[in-house]
């Protein structure tokens, strides 16, 4: 998902490349697309980009600050884009097979940090450390832009 914060122009190249390689017919792009179901959201805030905003949408909203759960108190004021995302994401995530959803990746900038890097939740298990980690770890080894 990409340009949740429209100032974050970044997100658009971020995402533009990702689409690239995943329409390449390598060997790698092939396979990733033969075993993963992709879906890709280039941009969740038009809106805020078009009007020019540097952090939220139409309603005035930050919506990185707007993902409550279901039964979150804080939740009184939905943001629409989010609660279609959401809505979406539970028509597809199956509860019975947790494995089959690997990965939530949001495209943001960093106002003073530098190369890139990725935040995470806290694994409960070990297990479930290293599988977190795993992304991070094929980045940092593949480019030296990447920090993990």
């Amino acid at each position: 998902m990409g340009r949740q914060h429209p100032g974050e122009t970044h997100s658009s190249f971020v995402i533009h490349s990702f689409i690239n390689q995943l329409l390449k017919r390598d060997l790698l792009s092939v396979k990733f697309r033969d075993r993963f179901e992709i879906w890709v959201i280039p941009m969740i805030n038009p809106d805020g980009v078009v009007c020019g905003n540097y952090r939220s949408n139409l309603q005035g909203k930050d919506m990185n600050r707007h993902f409550y759960a279901d039964d979150d108190k804080e939740a009184k004021e939905r943001v629409y884009e989010v609660e279609l995302l959401r809505s979406h994401l539970k028509k597809i995530y199956r509860p019975n097979q947790p494995e089959k959803f690997k990965m939530f990746l949001d495209i943001h900038a960093h106002s003073i940090g530098h190369s890139a890097f990725i935040y995470a939740p806290e694994p409960e298990s070990e297990d479930d450390k290293v599988k977190v980690r795993r992304l991070p770890m094929i980045l940092a080894n593949s480019s030296p832009y990447f920090s993990f």
